[in-house]
């Protein structure tokens, strides 16, 4: 291959996002308080604990139910289907607070930051005129945007693709395909980095991504396994010597 693109992950990859029981609950609260602002009266009746209960047990049966097809539903139909249909909420507070509340799950739900790295590797790479993109699989339409915002570091990527607009998410080859199509690079000449060798590796390898690296994440889960990648590193910084390589 002759490197001409290299995509990142989000999650784990460019951003560190570990978050705590207390967190949750907080950004469940402010959905609630949200929806019930919206016209949401059923859940006036609904203590904190039991709505926080009942949104992420919703959450986990919508991330089984995808796990097989690799779909990502978009988050107006996720919560109309798995969270508020359960107290007969109307349709329209879904179609009209779902994104809303999907970005409150993905910002106020976990602790958040840049990896203190990510900004100087990717102006080192951006001096080299490697483009850059993201592969995220995510659930809200604007985390990924607001947060890449907020660290400094918008100006470096396009594309940005998002499950949630895209339908799919990874390990599915088609996103990654899409991604590189609307590059315009062959996806034989682009290069994938993430932490998730399940849905990063496999996926970008399955697609036929020239080449895929592995940056280690304190919080994967142990379990979770996929093919050996290219290269393997601890720092985004280290990517430099390797796209020299590739060049």
């Amino acid at each position: 291959m002759k490197l001409k693109m290299i995509f990142f992950d989000f999650g784990g990859t460019l951003d560190v996002y570990p978050s705590d029981k207390a967190q949750k609950a907080r950004a469940s609260a402010k959905v609630k308080r949200m929806l019930e602002e919206a016209g949401a009266h059923p859940l006036k009746d609904v203590s904190e604990s039991e709505f926080e209960k009942t949104l992420f047990d919703g959450l986990s049966a919508y991330y089984s139910w995808r796990k097989e097809d690799c779909i990502e539903l978009p988050p107006e139909e996720i919560f109309e289907r798995f969270i508020l249909n359960k107290y007969g909420i109307e349709k329209r507070i879904s179609d009209e607070f779902g994104e809303k509340a999907a970005f409150i799950i993905e910002t106020d739900g976990y602790h958040r930051s840049a990896r203190p790295e990510a900004k100087e590797a990717m102006e080192m790479l951006r001096a080299k005129n490697i483009p850059l993109g993201i592969i995220s699989n995510i659930i809200s339409r604007g985390q990924v945007p607001y947060s890449l915002e907020s660290y400094g570091l918008t100006e470096y990527f396009n594309p940005v693709i998002l499950s949630a607009t895209y339908g799919k998410r990874k390990p599915h080859p088609g996103i990654f395909r899409h991604a590189c199509e609307k590059a315009g690079v062959d996806i034989r000449d682009a290069m994938y980095v993430g932490n998730s060798p399940s849905k990063d590796i496999d996926g970008a390898k399955n697609a036929g991504m020239g080449k895929t690296v592995l940056i280690e994440y304190f919080d994967n889960d142990p379990h979770d396994t996929g093919a050996q990648a290219d290269f393997t590193i601890k720092d985004l910084r280290e990517l430099i010597p390797i796209a020299e390589e590739l060049l």
